[in-house]
């Protein structure tokens, strides 16, 4: 799950598209208002978001005023590292 994906989320049995989720604490935000926040786990997947919408996403919440828009740009980087990484290591490359 990453910014720009469409999520339905059960408890609330509504669908979301992804501010941001953070795999390391296990919690996501859904765009719009207002901000909350809501368990990865409680979630489903039902639309994945293109490399380009979710880059498009990140660039827009970073205008948008919301308290937490950096945390998307800094888990996106942060997922980016570690595919660099992970593709290095399978090279046989140094990141």
């Amino acid at each position: 799950m990453r910014t720009g994906d469409h999520v339905y989320h059960k408890p609330s049995e509504e669908t979301w598209v992804v501010a941001w989720a953070d795999p390391i604490s296990g919690f996501m935000a859904p765009c719009g208002w207002p901000e909350c926040q809501a368990k990865i786990s409680d979630c489903e997947v039902v639309k994945v978001a293109t490399d380009d919408e979710a880059a498009n996403l990140v660039d827009r919440l970073s205008l948008s005023g919301r308290r937490d828009s950096k945390k998307a740009a800094e888990i996106a980087a942060r997922a980016t590292y570690m595919s660099e990484v992970a593709s290095a290591a399978l090279s046989g490359a140094r990141p």
